[in-house]
């Protein structure tokens, strides 16, 4: 009696073996997905930071005197970063500059809403002095890219 191919023991085994490989693989890419997502929040969540950081004596300026020219240059500065969508920099009092990259304000905050930083810009002359705040929304088609980059390059090792 002749045994058929997909009865023997070899090929089950080699099933059983790709089987388990794709498994293991598919686990290790999810994994390293949310590993990744992550790491990447984190360290554009600190690039963003570094941002603010770099224009906030600028903003600091435009707020205390209500600069909306001053106010503008520094939100388009900010927009030229891939990773923000928008910036509004504001006073107690008014809205000095309000830019978003794309479709208008209001449909593209949504969904940069997770993510966004506010910073509370302090007088320049006085730091406990709070003249207003500069909100920075990142964008998300752009974190997603990154992610997507360094999990199809762990993919690929």
């Amino acid at each position: 009696m002749k045994q058929r191919w997909d009865q023997s023991l070899l090929y089950l085994t080699t099933v059983a073996v790709l089987a388990i490989a794709v498994v293991i693989g598919a686990l290790f890419i999810d994994v390293t997905n949310r590993v990744t997502h992550e790491r990447t929040k984190q360290q554009s969540a600190a690039h963003l930071n570094e941002l603010l950081d770099t224009v906030e004596s600028t903003a600091s300026i435009a707020c205390f005197v209500g600069d909306q020219a001053l106010a503008q240059e520094v939100a388009n500065g900010l927009l030229k970063n891939s990773g923000v969508l928008g910036v509004v920099i504001r006073t107690d009092k008014q809205e000095l500059a309000r830019n978003y990259r794309g479709s208008s304000a209001g449909q593209a905050a949504e969904p940069a809403v997770e993510g966004r930083l506010i910073r509370i810009i302090h007088s320049p002359f006085s730091p406990d002095d709070k003249v207003g705040e500069i909100q920075l929304d990142p964008d998300p088609a752009e974190f997603e890219r990154m992610v997507s980059e360094e999990v199809h390059f762990v993919g690929k090792l």
